[in-house]
C-alpha cells in the first residue's frame, strides 16, 4: 500500500469514479478475508463512500 504502483491505481480509480459510478470486483465474499480491505480503507481515509456488496440484495456500508 506504500508503493507508487498502489498510489497510481488508487488515483486511476478515483479518476474513473469522478466521471461515473465505479465498481471494483473481487472473488472473496467477505471484505475481511480479501485484500480489498486495503483498497477500501485507503479510499475511506480519502472520504470516499465505500459499499461492499456481500450477496445479491445484501450490502454493507463501512463508515
Amino acid at each position: 500500500m506504500q508503493t507508487k504502483l498502489f498510489a497510481e491505481g488508487i488515483r486511476q480509480l478515483l479518476e474513473v469514479a469522478k466521471a461515473k459510478r465505479a465498481c471494483v470486483t473481487y472473488m472473496e465474499m467477505k471484505p475481511k478475508y480479501c485484500h480489498r480491505r486495503f483498497v477500501s480503507a485507503n479510499l475511506e481515509r480519502k472520504g470516499v463512500k465505500v459499499i461492499h456488496i456481500i450477496e445479491k440484495g445484501q450490502t454493507r456500508l463501512l463508515i
